[in-house]
């Protein structure tokens, strides 16, 4: 599934701020629900046919999508998932001079997206796992990047 990101506000049909009912009922694929971390004041959502994981708030509204392969997600036209992390950090470098890069991939304050490669710390032309679009200030209330 091609997935347009819109910075701040949506990823592809997903749309920043809808419900738990309202997301699962954007897309085809079966839910399961997990808790991406112990403290997490919510259960998420994997339609891992799909590649899309998606997280609540503590009142069930999305705050954050998350998207790998299959499913093919396009910022500005650039195709992100499965290009070496080097290209895809000189872009948003290019492209946001806020950028900040880190042992797991980098995220992008203007375009409010993450970047998922942790192998390429050690290999820079590694490929892009995953790419999260979040919610302004999720990551100010999830204590840093």
């Amino acid at each position: 599934m091609l997935m347009a990101i819109e910075p701040y506000v949506s990823f592809g049909p997903l749309k920043l701020g809808m419900t738990r009912a309202e997301v699962r009922s954007s897309i085809s694929a079966t839910a399961e629900a997990f808790r991406k971390l112990p403290g997490d004041a919510a259960l998420s959502d994997a339609f891992g046919s799909e590649g899309i994981y998606v997280y609540y708030d503590k009142d069930d509204v999305c705050e954050a999508v998350e998207v790998a392969a299959p499913s093919v997600p396009v910022l500005l036209g650039q195709h992100l998932v499965g290009r070496p992390f080097n290209r895809v950090r000189e872009w948003f470098e290019k492209n946001d001079p806020g950028t900040a890069v880190d042992s797991a991939g980098l995220t992008s304050p203007k375009f409010g997206v993450g970047i998922y490669a942790p192998s390429a710390l050690k290999d820079p032309a590694d490929p892009v796992e995953s790419v999260m679009v979040f919610r302004e200030g999720y990551y100010d209330l999830k204590g840093g990047s």
